[in-house]
């Protein structure tokens, strides 16, 4: 799980169905399931729209397997949560996104207690 990934959007997806989005992550070209439902539909419901250079940070999944030989290969990616939108110089922080934060800062704050 890669937190606070930037993916710049080549492809949204624009149509329900189970397609693949189409993004630059680390400057390589992948293909990925937007598995935010919110971000889906506010994308469906027009209430997100994408231009030129449009990128979002992201919690991206990074699915993997042994082959034959036992290395690790990619199966592919998967986005769990859009944090925020960004279009250069505007950025829109997500609801989920905020939510998703408020959980990481309060799991974060709190003591190990067999430390």
């Amino acid at each position: 799980m890669i937190e606070e990934a930037l993916i710049e959007i080549v492809a949204p997806v624009l149509k329900e169905g189970r397609y693949k989005w189409k993004g630059v992550y680390n400057k390589e070209p992948i293909s990925f399931s937007m598995n935010d439902k919110d971000f889906n539909a506010d994308v469906l419901d027009e209430i997100i729209s994408f231009k030129h250079g449009t990128t979002i940070e992201c919690v991206l999944l990074i699915h993997q397997k042994l082959d034959e030989t036992g290395e690790l290969q990619i199966t592919g990616h998967s986005v769990s949560t859009v944090i925020r939108k960004i279009d250069g110089g505007e950025e829109f922080e997500t609801l989920q996104g905020k939510r998703y934060k408020f959980n990481k800062n309060q799991v974060d704050s709190q003591a190990d207690l067999f430390a």
